[in-house]
């Protein structure tokens, strides 16, 4: 499973790189790289369904890293590193409008 996972997000980065550059074919692969290793990280500390959780406010926050992705790649050839700021504000502005709406888990009671 996770041969075939890592295939996919390769073949997925290969052909996005063909069709809109290495650009985006960055952003394609980051997400679900970076969501598979905190998940795994999750689950080896706190368990499957904290790994679960995890992965659910992740796929949450998709809107705010698509804002943080396009204000970066539109800002950057302007102001520099700069842009990373416009980033992390548009990033802000899209949690604020899409998060209001996501409902939260309980936490699960502790046991004795």
């Amino acid at each position: 499973m996770t041969c075939a996972g890592a295939s996919g997000i390769v073949a997925a980065a290969v052909l996005t790189s063909r069709l809109a550059g290495p650009e985006v074919a960055g952003a394609v692969a980051a997400f679900p790289t970076i969501s598979a290793l905190l998940a795994f990280a999750v689950v080896g500390r706190d368990g499957p369904r904290a790994g679960a959780h995890a992965l659910a406010g992740l796929v949450r926050s998709l809107p705010c890293y698509l804002a943080f992705t396009l204000a970066v790649a539109f800002a950057a050839p302007a102001t520099g590193a700069a842009a990373v700021l416009a980033g992390l504000l548009a990033c802000l502005v899209v949690a604020g409008a899409t998060w209001r709406g996501v409902p939260v888990a309980p936490r699960p009671a502790l046991q004795a």
